[in-house]
């Protein structure tokens, strides 16, 4: 099962880098750690260290940050190419 669902995000993730472009991705990439740490709190009862909460809103607002950023700069690079 864990095979079959590793073989299907490797798929997936190289139609999204077909599709889009990586530095639109990248943020959600960065979000695998503590989306992955929240998943474990919640499904195995893992609770995380004090540290987690504000690592993962260090990783979440520098990804939103750069999400905003890219986004604003993008129009202005296509029209110059």
């Amino acid at each position: 099962m864990l095979g079959a669902l590793t073989a299907a995000a490797q798929y997936l993730l190289s139609f999204a880098y077909r599709a889009a472009d990586a530095t639109f991705l990248q943020p959600f990439g960065d979000l695998k750690v503590p989306l992955g740490a929240i998943v474990g709190w919640v499904v195995l009862g893992q609770v995380p260290s004090v540290w987690f909460w504000p690592g993962a809103a260090l990783i979440i607002l520098a990804s939103l940050f750069l999400y905003l950023v890219e986004g604003r700069d993008r129009p202005s690079k296509l029209a110059t190419a």
